[in-house]
């Protein structure tokens, strides 16, 4: 699952409870506003998240406390290249990228001229499933690894 859940200390209890209805083994969110000072946990997912000193932005990876998972070695490239993305998107096995990518480009089908605004995209095979949950305009977007394409779930009720 992945979601720009904007601040998430105060709602943890809430998306905690929600993976567990859903059963939902991993789950990316963007904009959880968490500081170095705060932090969230929990008995039963690793919790992986990039902080900063003041709140803002960050993102967050909870994974099933029964799915082993290593942090890798951040990439750091000035310009992503065809062929960089290429290696990435060949990689064998089951991969999922997600998250909320700061790219500006017509290669990544961005139109949007505001350099401040962020492109949100998932790369994979399957096709989301979108939650309507929280009556929020930021909806939690479920994706099976496991099925070769997932329902656009467009009815809110």
């Amino acid at each position: 699952m992945s979601w720009n859940w904007q601040g998430l200390k105060s709602k943890f209890t809430k998306l905690h409870q929600f993976m567990d209805d859903w059963n939902i083994s991993i789950c990316t969110l963007q904009k959880t506003h968490l500081t170095t000072i705060e932090k969230i946990y929990s008995l039963k997912y690793h919790i992986i998240s990039n902080d900063r000193l003041r709140r803002g932005g960050r993102v967050a990876i909870l994974t099933d406390s029964s799915i082993e998972c290593k942090i890798l070695p951040r990439i750091n490239l000035i310009v992503i290249e065809y062929v960089d993305i290429n290696y990435v998107l060949s990689l064998p096995g089951k991969n999922l990228f997600m998250g909320d990518w700061n790219s500006k480009h017509g290669a990544w089908v961005s139109t949007d001229s505001n350099p401040n605004d962020l492109l949100k995209f998932i790369i994979t095979n399957n096709l989301p499933t979108v939650l309507f949950e929280f009556q929020s305009d930021h909806l939690p977007l479920l994706i099976d690894i496991n099925q070769q394409r997932c329902k656009h779930n467009n009815n809110p009720n």
